[in-house]
């Protein structure tokens, strides 16, 4: 059951991890372009809530923890996803 409970839950970190490299990419174009701050914030909203959920796939499964993930065309830990993710919103929420 540990196996088939890992498995899920890297397959939902994959597909989390797609949605979020569409959303940085959104952020990126819309503060390359001097978009409206209220509107970049709505998308920072949406990266928030995919970090959150990141994070609580990874807080429910070891398996997931330990896996190596391709994120933005880089192999990476859990841990460097979600410092990245981290630091990204701080400078998105600043900018």
């Amino acid at each position: 059951m540990g196996f088939l409970n890992a498995m899920s839950s890297i397959a939902k970190i994959n597909e989390l991890l797609k949605e979020t490299e569409y959303q940085l990419k959104i952020i990126g174009d819309m503060t390359d372009n001097n978009v409206n701050f209220s509107r970049v914030q709505r998308e920072v909203e949406g990266l928030i809530r995919l970090y959150n959920q990141i994070g609580a796939v990874l807080g429910n499964s070891s398996g997931a923890r330990t896996a190596v993930y391709n994120f933005l065309g880089r192999k990476c830990r859990s841990w460097e996803i979600l410092s990245f993710l981290n630091e990204s919103i701080r400078e998105f929420k600043n900018h």
